[in-house]
């Protein structure tokens, strides 16, 4: 059964405004939004990469946080 967009992009913001759901979020930045997802050697590992980040993207638009926010703190993090 399929859940109403609504109810996926509700559920979305509430699990990730939580402290948890933050740190995933910068953790999938750094795993997912920061790597290029060209292969040049292959075209199967291409799409294999830009599928992850299209999910990561989408948890993003859904949940209204700000990518920009997430990749500041997760590159203060990764500096640490």
């Amino acid at each position: 059964r399929m859940i109403a967009l609504k109810k996926v992009a509700e559920l979305y913001q509430k699990v990730l405004s939580t402290p948890d759901g933050q740190a995933l979020m910068k953790e999938m930045y750094r795993q997912y939004g920061k790597r290029l997802s060209f292969d040049p050697d292959s075209d199967r590992k291409t799409a294999f990469n830009e599928g992850q980040r299209s999910v990561y993207l989408r948890m993003i638009h859904l949940s209204n946080l700000n990518p920009n926010d997430i990749e500041t703190e997760a590159e203060r993090l990764t500096d640490d």
